[in-house]
């Protein structure tokens, strides 16, 4: 099956196929897809104003136009070759499992070294942390630049190195489904779904709330019940999704 999969990408001869940053593509389409179905149920149920999601939508926006030129001009600053062989299953779990644990773990001490360093916190953090009150989904992308290639590189560096492209894409789009989930201030958390020690959106609730002293975590409790740096949110609750 995943062979007939990547068979009929190949096929397509995309030019942001070949480029390695086409998962920050599939990343900035995940968030801003989700930030806009979460903006329907915030407005529908008179949650969040809608003036505060107007600058961080237009941001976003922005975000897709270099894929949009690369695409136009056929253009690519950096291409390489896909594989012409797609991961079987075996592979692509071991490489999906692995690389996203080791990606999260990278994640967990950028997050500790955004919070600890003062210049990067006052400077560059600050901006994500800027919006006081109960999380909603755009809050995920009010972040400085170079917040997010601090936080690229720490969560895609073992996929790019080690993980056929299509494992790579597959967790893009997984990862950042949840980290928008996690944002959205609703109960629970697309990973939680099915991990029971995966973060949720509560846990970051709680993160924003309590000047940032826990829950530094992108995906798992793991790191912060090990280093110790794990809260339960029992002050701040975050609203249900079904209700």
């Amino acid at each position: 099956m995943f062979q007939e999969i990547w068979d009929s990408v190949l096929s397509h001869e995309a030019i942001l196929y070949r480029s390695p940053l086409f998962f920050l593509l599939i990343a900035q389409a995940t968030q801003f897809g989700g930030c806009l179905i979460f903006s329907f149920i915030d407005l529908q149920r008179h949650r969040v104003p809608f003036n505060l999601m107007i600058g961080p939508a237009c941001v976003a926006v922005f975000g897709f136009l270099p894929f949009f030129l690369m695409w136009y001009t056929e253009i690519l600053i950096l291409e390489k070759d896909l594989p012409k062989k797609a991961p079987n299953a075996i592979q692509f779990t071991i490489e999906f499992v692995v690389c996203g644990v080791v990606g999260d773990f990278f994640h967990y001490w950028t997050h500790i070294w955004l919070h600890s360093n003062k210049t990067l916190k006052h400077h560059v953090h600050r901006i994500h942390h800027e919006y006081k009150g109960s999380l909603y989904s755009w809050v995920g992308m009010q972040v400085h630049p170079l917040e997010v290639v601090m936080i690229t590189i720490a969560i895609y560096s073992p996929f790019i190195l080690f993980a056929h492209p299509m494992v790579l894409w597959v967790f893009a789009f997984l990862a950042t489904m949840n980290a928008t989930f996690a944002h959205s201030g609703y109960n629970g958390g697309f990973s939680s779904m099915y991990l029971p020690f995966a973060l949720t959106s509560s846990d970051h609730q709680l993160h924003h709330e309590l000047n940032s002293t826990k829950n530094y975590g992108n995906i798992l409790q793991v790191w912060d019940k090990l280093f110790e740096t794990y809260g339960e949110n029992k002050k701040f609750p975050t609203q249900s999704l079904w209700n």
